[in-house]
């Protein structure tokens, strides 16, 4: 996704359980707005566990 001269704005985290280390994860990550004008966009990434069926989607 970002590439060379990315300028990392913000983030917003929620965190529903905590990870351990040895846990497998799996992140989906979806561009839900482009801003041409500004040059910028907003993306969702959605992180679970791959056994955690109920992951939280954006």
């Amino acid at each position: 996704m970002p590439g060379e001269g990315t300028i990392y704005l913000s983030q917003s985290s929620k965190f529903l359980k905590p990870m351990y280390i040895g846990d497998t994860i799996t992140a989906e990550a979806e561009i839900i707005e482009i801003n041409n004008k500004k040059r910028n966009w907003m993306s969702c990434i959605n992180i679970a566990e791959e056994e955690y069926e109920n992951s939280q989607q954006c």
